[in-house]
């Protein structure tokens, strides 16, 4: 590797604007993050406690807010962590990456897009709030409604932060893609590339997993007020002496209908998104592998038939030989995968299924059993 490569590899920081800004080390970061939102809530908490007790804390649903928004703040130390490896792993395969990696650090981590583009949706969430007026209005004071504002614009940001990254991050495979038709990529490239997306599709389902958490937690406390006396399980309860449809047409007619199934389809979309995230970057590679594929196994069959026909009774031992040899070829081919997947990648794929409903169940039974303990 050439020293002005070197440079370009070693140039690439894991810690992105606006962390970058201020810390050096990614580990002081998070901590800054996991401290920065618990002490906040914690003070949050305790300003309602003694001046404006009559206020309503929403322990569970701040809860899952607090973790999704700290969570969130990781995230976004994380991925940077893995882009930089990805970078460092492919340019330590071929040095010639090195440029090419640097142009898309400098492209995805760019602080246009890392902080007006979440400050600006923030603020947009937040003027939403206030413009729907008194009517989802949760708490009895302005001053702490405008205090859990600002909070929530913080969380906000770190959540759309972390999002903007998965989001670009699918733009890997379109750096790649002129080296894979060419034939410069080989198998081992496009494993470790492969390997990259399965880790950050991951990262994704969790963090959109909290995304749908926040989203019905805001839901819980603008709506709700923090309780829902009405359980969404009521609308698949059977109801006695009514048909079938009848069930239906009730079920539709509830007025929280739509309330209900706007929450189940958002948490479908979330079971969904990683992986369709995990598949769409790497599908030109599949392309690809499928049309290597096909090349490499139209060759081989054309040299088998060429061999076949010079076959006759009378032939030498020794063709025999290469006719069984070159079917054989044909066999370990057509087992070639066309999809950069590997054993383990199908482990991971089931997992971004799995995991939202692993972290709805796992919040619930947990947040339940600490909000328990910490109001009795």
């Amino acid at each position: 590797m050439s020293e002005d490569e070197a440079g370009t590899t070693q140039e690439l920081s894991p810690l992105v604007a606006p962390f970058s800004l201020v810390f050096r080390r990614r580990w002081v970061a998070a901590l800054f993050v996991f401290l920065f939102f618990s002490l906040s809530w914690l003070g949050f908490v305790l300003f309602r406690i003694i001046w404006f007790s009559w206020n309503i804390i929403y322990w569970k649903d701040e809860l899952t807010m607090l973790i999704a928004f700290v969570a969130a703040g990781c995230f976004s130390l994380y991925l940077p962590h893995l882009f930089c490896d990805l970078c460092g792993d492919l340019v330590a395969q071929r040095s010639s990456l090195a440029e090419n990696f640097g142009k898309q650090y400098r492209k995805f981590h760019d602080s246009r897009w890392l902080i007006p583009f979440p400050a600006a949706l923030s603020t947009v969430f937040i003027i939403v709030r206030y413009a729907a007026g008194r009517e989802f209005d949760p708490f009895q004071t302005w001053s702490v409604d405008f205090v859990f504002s600002i909070w929530l614009f913080f969380g906000f940001f770190t959540i759309l932060h972390a999002t903007v990254l998965c989001a670009r991050y699918t733009e890997v495979a379109h750096l790649l893609r002129e080296e894979a038709v060419e034939g410069r990529l080989s198998r081992n490239e496009i494993h470790t590339l492969s390997r990259f997306y399965l880790k950050v599709a991951i990262v994704a389902t969790i963090h959109f997993g909290f995304c749908a958490m926040v989203m019905s937690a805001i839901n819980m406390i603008y709506t709700y007020h923090g309780t829902m006396i009405w359980s969404p399980l009521d609308l698949i309860r059977w109801r006695k002496g009514l048909s079938f449809g009848q069930q239906f047409a009730a079920m539709i007619r509830d007025p929280l209908f739509p309330d209900i199934m706007v929450m189940l389809l958002l948490h479908a979309a979330v079971s969904i998104a990683p992986v369709v995230y995990l598949i769409f970057p790497q599908w030109d590679i599949h392309k690809l592998l499928v049309h290597r594929k096909e090349g490499l196994l139209a060759k081989a069959r054309q040299d088998l038939e060429d061999i076949e026909g010079r076959l006759t009774p009378q032939s030498e031992i020794a063709e025999f030989d290469e006719f069984t040899r070159r079917s054989r070829n044909i066999e370990s081919l057509e087992r070639l995968p066309e999809w950069p997947f590997e054993v383990g990648g199908s482990i991971g794929t089931l997992m971004l299924v799995v995991l939202p409903t692993i972290l709805i169940l796992g919040k619930d039974i947990l947040l339940e059993v600490f909000v328990n303990i910490i109001t009795k």
